[in-house]
């Protein structure tokens, strides 16, 4: 496996300092040092780099796997959970739910499904109607696998994948929603699901497209980054290069997904960034979540998914055999 991690100490922080994990090399530029934006937490900082080999972005150094935990609070939870009370943004989320089951049905209709940080379970929760599915999640979060396991129809793990032990050639589906840039080693992470995943079942998941418009627009802000939490950020030719080298094929990625949602959170860390009133953020912030807002700009955000430049990337594989 590529990279060494060797362990320092920045004031009461517990920091890693890692090799290119694709790679292996230890030479690479430093692009931005990012404070939380999302939190708002301005003594928090990330560094990102990218390696001068294969060009992965990375975070180095980076909090332990320990460290890691202190920066998912209660707050951040509050942060990507839905408000029950908020119509608007229940249902965009549900919308955005649906839209996912239709990466999977169009490949496969039936068979073990697993969901890696499955969170609360609603993508499996939203899945069960289209196929006849055994329904499996794994979710390091004791608080989110806690209310998982109260749909009786999903079997929760709690912890990270390499803990679970499945059998080989387990898995029909496997799919992971915004969590392969959180992990600290990606390459483990995929090579374990090519061992669990069935021959001619489907990985699919989604993380931040580094090769999108909106990073060139918005630079440091850009939500992909989202520091300290998102240790890699990844283009399309990376992804398919890892997928490679841990027996996973690319049979198909699109950039059609979640683009204005990520372009909101984009103009978030543009206004505490520049230290505007959380007032007049929240007015501005309300406007753009708006059903008219949305639609006046979805034109421009279509555009971009046909080029394939939209910010987040949605990727199917298949195990090579």
């Amino acid at each position: 496996m590529a990279g060494w991690v060797h362990t320092i100490f920045q004031g009461n922080t517990n920091l890693e300092t890692v090799t290119c994990n694709y790679c292996g090399s230890t030479q690479y530029t430093q692009l931005f040092t990012l404070p939380d934006y999302l939190l708002e937490r301005s003594d928090i900082w990330a560094t990102l780099v990218q390696c001068n080999d294969c060009g992965l972005i990375y975070q180095n150094p980076r909090p332990t796997p320990m460290e890691m935990l202190a920066h998912y609070p209660s707050e951040y939870n509050e942060h990507i959970s839905v408000r029950k009370n908020n119509r608007l943004l229940n249902w965009a989320a549900n919308y955005g739910l649906r839209k996912r089951t239709k990466y999977v049905t169009r490949h496969k209709h039936v068979g073990r499904v697993l969901d890696i940080g499955c969170a609360t379970g609603r993508f499996l929760d939203t899945l069960t109607p289209f196929g006849d599915w055994e329904l499996y999640g794994v979710e390091p979060s004791p608080y989110a696998a806690k209310i998982a396991r109260q749909n009786t129809l999903l079997t929760i793990y709690e912890g990270v994948l390499e803990s679970t032990h499945f059998p080989n050639d387990y898995f029909d589906v496997i799919t992971m929603w915004d969590v392969l840039e959180h992990v600290h080693n990606p390459l483990m992470t995929l090579q374990e699901i090519a061992r669990i995943l069935k021959p001619d079942g489907i990985l699919v998941f989604r993380v931040p497209n580094y090769d999108s418009t909106q990073r060139k627009q918005f630079g440091k802000y850009w939500a992909g980054y989202e520091p300290p939490r998102h240790l890699y950020v990844f283009s399309p030719k990376i992804l398919s290069q890892m997928l490679e080298k841990t027996n996973l094929t690319m049979i198909d990625w699109t950039t059609k997904s979640s683009n204005y949602l990520t372009f909101v959170l984009s103009i978030r860390f543009v206004l505490t960034g520049k230290g505007i009133k959380r007032t007049t953020r929240e007015q501005i912030l309300q406007w753009l979540n708006h059903p008219i807002s949305r639609l006046a700009f979805a034109p421009f955000f279509y555009v971009g998914g046909i080029f394939e430049k939209g910010p987040l990337l949605v990727v199917t594989a298949q195990r090579q055999v």
